[in-house]
């Protein structure tokens, strides 16, 4: 019996010995899974994270991750496996991953792996989410755009609130400025705006509260608060009744070329605005619905303000017939109807309007078609520009025509210069040649060709200084005549007898 407790003693402790050289692969290591979203729609994306949590200190670890290709495919992240991951002595490590949906369905990605230090810890986790269709999505949403109770603090609204009841009024004090308008939605998935503090004036204010559901649709609940108006004065404009605006803050300037005023109306001031180049006053008046426009206030009459802006253009359009216009229109700029003429069957509109911005009044004409708006000239303006176009340039041409003619008249003068000095020099050369006993030139219509070359003012001028000198004949002989001018000039204003004697050599 001993020895056989010696025996399994020994058995014993070998393997336990023979273990300690085997590595150990324990259960102690965890994983946290969550992802981005539980319900993804197909086509969007959705992330996975698992964290790996270790009981010691680990420096490598393992993992691979597995998934429903049918219904995600991979789109990128911390990847899907790992051979070997090198650790700094982490008790643990987070791996994400990001996929899209393909199909409906309820897919899972899972991770396994092993986490390593002096033991290896295997791990393992999963998660999955659902996956739906555009159509199953929209249908999953709430449409609840109820509001659960709506009140104004120290007013009634009338009728009592019910949330199918979507229009409400509620009387209001005069002086009243603001009121504070609580509700709450009936789905805390809903929006609601328009609650709070909301500004109110004299007379009607439409005051709205705009409840949307998760899916997007809405529902707009409505109060007309009215805040009575002490001594209001009514004005009638077209077979409508308005109330003219005592409160300068409930008006706004229509563009900086008018300037804020006081408007006397009935022994009565009232806040308004003047453009002085136009000679326009403007008041505002305020209609049944609270809305409150500008009018033209002129010999105790009120004439709705309309101004339209084109470019750096700003136009008050007149209500004013247009002599000759083949028929009235009403067309529409800006969201307002006015009286327009057409002259011809085209997209053009024509009307009266003064330029806020130099205060002349002309016609203009509107493309409806562009938009576009310009001044427009009559036919007698036409006739009128094109004669002063005409008389612009008939004096510009004068102009031109007198400077070429000056041009051309002082060229010729200095050509004339030119050609006088150069016959001045030649005719006092060639009677100093013949005073010196030069041989002349061998006949006269060499003398006649040369002074052609010249010109034939050279040779006019030549004749008539040697005219008065020689009397001579076409078919003289050229030595005749020099002798002739030689003795001549020996006695002057007697004719010569002498008879023609021989040249002497050398002459």
């Amino acid at each position: 019996m001993g020895k056989k407790k010696i025996i399994i003693s020994t058995i014993m402790t070998l393997y336990i010995f023979l273990a300690s050289l085997i590595p150990v692969y324990a259960a102690g290591a965890s994983v946290n899974s969550s992802a981005s979203t539980g319900k993804v729609v197909v086509g969007n994306t959705v992330s996975f994270t698992f964290r790996v949590n270790s009981s010691q200190a680990s420096y490598s670890m393992a993992y691979s991750i597995s998934y429903d290709s049918s219904k995600l495919s991979y789109v990128g992240g911390s990847g899907i496996s790992n051979g070997a991951m090198i650790l700094s002595g982490e008790k643990s490590k987070t791996i994400t991953v990001k996929f899209k949906a393909k199909a409906a369905g309820n897919p899972s990605v899972k991770i396994s792996g092993q986490i390593c230090a002096e033991n290896c810890l295997n791990f393992s986790g999963s998660k999955s989410v659902k996956v739906i269709s555009q159509a199953e999505y929209e249908a999953s949403k709430s449409g609840n755009n109820y509001l659960s109770s709506l009140s104004i603090d120290g007013a009634t609204l009338t009728p009592s609130f019910n949330k199918n009841t979507t229009s409400y009024t509620v009387e209001l004090p005069a002086n009243t400025e603001s009121i504070n308008i609580k509700g709450a939605k009936a789905d805390s998935r809903a929006s609601v705006s328009g609650l709070g503090t909301r500004s109110v004036e004299d007379g009607k204010n439409t005051l709205k509260i705009s409840v949307v559901a998760e899916n997007g649709s809405e529902r707009v609940y409505t109060i007309t608060a009215n805040v009575k108006e002490l001594d209001p004065i009514k004005v009638t404009v077209e077979d409508t009744e308005y109330t003219l605006v005592r409160k300068a803050k409930l008006l706004k300037s229509p563009n900086n070329t008018f300037a804020d005023t006081e408007i006397e109306y009935k022994d009565v001031k009232v806040p308004g605005f003047i453009n002085e180049k136009a000679n326009l006053k403007l008041v505002g008046l305020k209609d049944s619905e609270g809305n409150v426009n500008l009018f033209i206030y002129k010999d105790d009459e009120f004439i709705k303000y309309n101004e339209y802006s084109f470019s750096t253009l700003n136009v008050f359009i007149e209500n004013k017939e247009i002599e000759n216009a083949k028929k009235n229109e009403t067309i529409e700029i800006n969201e307002n109807k006015i009286n327009a003429y057409k002259l011809d069957n085209t997209d053009y509109y024509y009307f009266y309007g003064i330029n806020l911005d130099t205060g002349e009044e002309s016609i203009y004409r509107y493309d409806s078609q562009d938009k576009t708006i310009q001044r427009y000239l009559t036919e007698k303006e036409e006739q009128t520009k094109e004669k002063d176009n005409n008389k612009e340039n008939t004096d510009l041409y004068k102009l031109i025509i007198i400077s070429l003619l000056g041009f051309i008249f002082l060229t010729y003068l200095v050509f004339l210069f030119i050609i006088l000095m150069k016959g001045k020099k030649k005719s006092t050369k060639t009677i100093q040649n013949i005073e010196e006993g030069e041989e002349p030139v061998d006949s006269k219509e060499e003398i006649v060709e040369t002074e052609i070359e010249e010109g034939e003012e050279i040779v006019e001028a030549e004749e008539e200084k040697t005219s008065d000198l020689v009397e001579t004949e076409e078919d003289d002989d050229m030595y005749k005549i020099l002798e002739e001018t030689q003795e001549i000039k020996k006695t002057p204003k007697k004719k010569s007898t002498k008879k023609k004697g021989t040249k002497k050599k050398g002459d």
